[in-house]
């Protein structure tokens, strides 16, 4: 890939994880963070052995006080590219919470977390990416970049034509530049093997793609 995959002074980790067939809790990964620019992104890059049901969910946006996650985050766009295949899906929400659930944020009332699930993904290399709302993949390629890289504060821009302003949302709210997943890929009982049912290797890292869409 032409794109840089790492921003100046983060560290990129390697994390390895074996999971054995029927550890249904096991393979549960939780990723958070901080956005320090609109356009930033975040990734996450994968192997899967065998074929499996993969979920990945943001809960930064509403918070969530079992893992201590404080609501107030930036919407989130999730998109997962496979190597060889390109784009398979892209998840991100729009939508008012029903009255008390769980997942609202307490001052906007929204339901913007998202949460992205493949069932039966197929065995491959996979890249995870999130970027907030309206940045978002420019084709099928990760190399292609995205829409907004580049415009460090598009949002204030956009909604409230104030420069410098970051993480505001589509009705003039700020937000902050926090950000929390879960990434989770079971073991399948299905398949009786002894070993392990497959293999995670995740590179952590801040993007920062070099693609630049000028403004119109």
């Amino acid at each position: 890939m032409n794109a840089c995959l790492s921003r100046a002074g983060a560290a990129a980790a390697t994390l390895v994880l074996m999971l054995s067939a029927g550890s249904a809790a096991a393979g549960i990964r939780v990723a958070d963070g901080v956005f320090s620019n609109d356009d930033d992104l975040w990734s996450t890059s994968f192997d899967l052995v065998q074929s499996d049901v993969l979920t990945v969910s943001s809960f930064s946006y509403g918070g969530d006080t079992s893992r201590h996650i404080a609501a107030g985050g930036f919407a989130p766009v999730l998109t997962l590219f496979q190597d060889g295949v390109g784009l398979l899906q892209l998840a991100q929400a729009n939508a008012v919470c029903a009255p008390g659930a769980a997942s609202a944020d307490p001052v906007s009332g929204f339901c913007w977390d998202a949460t992205l699930t493949l069932v039966a993904v197929n065995a491959g290399h996979y890249t995870l990416v999130l970027s907030q709302d309206g940045n978002n993949a420019l084709g099928q390629s990760l190399a292609e970049g995205y829409s907004r890289a580049g415009e460090h504060d598009y949002t204030g821009l956009d909604y409230l034509g104030l420069a410098g302003a970051r993480f505001v949302q589509v009705d003039g709210t700020q937000r902050t530049g926090q950000y929390a997943l879960e990434i989770s890929a079971p073991a399948s009982p299905a398949v009786p093997e002894p070993a392990a049912a497959w293999l995670l290797v995740a590179g952590l890292a801040g993007l920062g793609l070099s693609r630049h869409r000028p403004r119109g």
